[in-house]
């Protein structure tokens, strides 16, 4: 069964919650996307080769204890994960 649309209501309650969600992005033209679909960065998870790596591990160590939020991934703050340490990752990688 395909999901409906979601209502100006449901987004609503989505952007004004505390809790962590699904992106939502609405474009200058009005039409709205939630989900994948908002999504305006890639939110991978890390490889186990990235994990040993002691860049990773360095990053961790030192957000490992944030709340942390990603409007282009989600919406909402939550604690660090890995996926927040892969885009940091692959951020500095595209910068060097």
């Amino acid at each position: 069964m395909e999901r409906s649309k979601p209502t100006i209501e449901e987004l609503e309650k989505i952007l004004a919650s505390d809790e962590v969600g699904p992106p939502v992005q609405i474009k200058p033209d009005g039409s709205i996307y939630v989900g994948d679909a908002a999504r305006t960065i890639p939110w991978l998870d890390p490889t186990p080769d990235m994990c040993d790596s002691p860049k990773f591990i360095k990053i961790w160590n030192c957000i490992k204890s944030w709340d942390i939020n990603v409007p282009g991934a989600y919406t909402g703050y939550c604690g660090a994960t890995g996926n927040h340490v892969r885009a940091i990752l692959d951020a500095l990688n595209r910068k060097e």
